[in-house]
């Protein structure tokens, strides 16, 4: 089964204000008993540039590997790994030189690759091989895509002074249809439903609130639903669930005098929301410091695996990877230093239940890698303890 998992602008945005300087080193971690089967775990880097501009994006693929696309100064790079994490093949695209740049990769049905760029308001469709199929000018500030049966694609996003956009691509990545407008919301992402429609989320514009939408080619857009919140809420990704809801993770920011880009204080969210579209609960998590959650996965057997970025005061960055009951609670939370600064911007369950997860690692501004893991079920790294530091913190959990 493909798992796309998508993401906001805004959390990347939130994000770009991080110092990427060494700041210390990792190691340590915890283990396993000698005579029990160590469980296959691993953590790997790949240097893609000397620089990156943006976060990654990444997607589980139908095969196992994964597919990831980060940008540096002049290039939006494609990377395929296979299950174990090695990469099998690399392609490039051109950007627009114009500050980070947030790409989305994602595979459609036919096994073809979809990658947005907001950057440059563009569209490619590349083959199996990251060879350029075509290519579409958007006369939108794209923020999401998901592929749809045909191989085209759904798409949201933003224009200047005027309402956001979905619109519906065809193969050939040609408008199909009518525009479908979304009034004052923004940071868009989407997510698909068990009936074959697909959730629509973002923040309304000058509002605390969290705006959701059901969208279904043929009936429309439904009427949306409104989530209120202390401040404003940035959903980052949004996941079906097995009642035919959803879940959506995101970040809350904290009121700030203009110009401040302090990230310490930032809050994570995650509502679960029914078929329908209404709320069923909602968490907020702190932590002594920052905590931003960009990724979250529902598990089979209940619960929700979610990962983000964990910002202190003293300009350290750390990757963390947490496990949610089913409504919500910690089990646990570890937090990941592979480098001088770590972040963690994916999470999935492998086949044997492990965890898997993307993002990047730094030692320097001028040498940041792509960062790829797979943990035992219990967050740690049994095959390698030494690779990586990890350390189980707590969190506050409130209801919204």
């Amino acid at each position: 089964m493909t798992t796309y998992v998508s993401g906001s602008r805004a959390m990347w945005l939130l994000l770009a204000a991080i110092p990427w300087s060494g700041c210390g080193g990792g190691g340590g971690g915890g283990g396993g008993e000698q005579a029990a089967p160590v469980f296959d775990s691993w953590s790997k880097t790949h240097a893609v540039a000397l620089s990156i501009k943006g976060f990654p994006s990444f997607q589980t693929l139908s095969d196992g590997g994964t597919i990831a696309a980060i940008s540096t100064e002049t290039l939006i790079h494609l990377v395929r790994l296979d299950a174990t994490g090695t990469v099998t093949n690399m392609a490039a695209l051109p950007r627009v030189l114009q500050g980070d740049e947030f790409p989305k990769v994602r595979q459609a049905p036919n096994g073809t690759f979809l990658v947005l760029s907001p950057k440059a308001m563009k569209i490619w469709k590349l083959d199996a091989n990251l060879a350029v199929l075509n290519e579409q000018p958007l006369s939108m500030t794209p923020t999401d895509l998901y592929p749809n049966a045909d191989s085209g694609c759904t798409i949201v996003g933003s224009i200047a002074n005027a309402p956001s956009e979905l619109r519906i691509l065809a193969p050939n990545l040609s408008q199909v249809g009518p525009t479908v407008p979304l009034d004052t919301v923004e940071d868009l992402i989407l997510s698909p439903s068990k009936d074959g429609s697909l959730l629509v989320a973002g923040k309304k514009k000058v509002s605390s609130e969290l705006v959701v939408y059901r969208f279904d080619p043929i009936s429309g857009l439904s009427t949306p639903k409104s989530y209120a919140f202390e401040h404003e809420p940035m959903p980052t990704s949004a996941q079906p669930t097995g009642d035919g809801g959803h879940v959506v993770i995101g970040v809350i920011g904290a009121e700030r005098q203009e110009g401040e880009d302090d990230m310490t204080s930032n809050r994570t969210f995650v509502i679960k929301l029914n078929s329908q579209g209404s709320e069923q609960w909602t968490k907020i998590y702190t932590w002594d410091a920052g905590i931003m959650g960009g990724s979250i996965r529902p598990l089979p057997g209940g619960g929700f695996l979610i990962g983000g970025l964990l910002a202190s005061a003293q300009e350290r960055f750390e990757g963390f990877v947490g496990r949610l009951d089913a409504y919500g609670l910690s089990a646990w939370m570890k937090k990941y230093r592979e480098e001088s600064i770590c972040g963690i911007f994916f999470v999935d369950e492998t086949p044997d239940g492990g965890i898997k997860t993307g993002g990047v690692a730094a030692s320097s501004r001028d040498s940041i890698s792509l960062w790829m893991m797979k943990l035992a079920p219990d967050g740690s790294l049994p095959a390698d303890p030494a690779a990586v530091e990890i350390q189980p913190f707590g969190v506050g959990v409130t209801d919204r």
